[in-house]
């Protein structure tokens, strides 16, 4: 669909609309050296519309138009920087996963050399520390030794 002139058509029936409640309203322009009365609402605002095309019309029209070449070599450096920027990106991705495993690394040393020097335990890597109780085997069928072994079995087959 036509978009710019479907929009041309809102824009001209809008200001078409203004211009009709409008064409009732005067207002006095001072122009420093000169005082303009009665003058319609909507002309002031055409006029002044008018004067800003004029003024940004030879920014459009000439305008400095690259060649094929030109726009070739903008859009090679574009894609090279492109390139970097994103080798930059895997190279501070890479370096980063490197600090992140030798800091992991540091402190499983850390906490095994932690470990050994003292009977103590951290509780979720805070530095909140409890003792180390000792398990006894209470509950659990004592270990019997290969003499008493022999000796039971020796009971058994007589």
């Amino acid at each position: 669909m036509p978009f710019k002139l479907i929009g041309t058509i809102i824009i001209l029936v809008l200001v078409t609309v203004f211009c009709g409640f409008n064409l009732e309203n005067k207002c006095n322009i001072n122009l420093i050296f000169h005082n303009f009365e009665n003058i319609s609402v909507f002309l002031a605002l055409m006029v002044s519309f008018l004067a800003g095309i004029l003024v940004t019309l030879p920014f459009t029209l000439f305008k400095k138009k690259m060649t094929k070449e030109q726009i070739l070599q903008a859009s090679e450096k574009l894609i090279a920087s492109e390139n970097k920027s994103a080798a930059k990106a895997e190279k501070a991705k890479i370096r980063e996963q490197e600090k992140s495993r030798q800091l992991a690394e540091k402190a499983k040393k850390e906490s095994e050399k932690s470990a050994s020097r003292s009977e103590e335990k951290t509780i979720f890597d805070f530095k909140i520390k409890r003792p180390v109780k000792e398990i006894k085997n209470e509950n659990s069928v004592p270990k019997i030794n290969s003499q008493e072994k022999t000796e039971k079995q020796e009971n058994k087959n007589e």
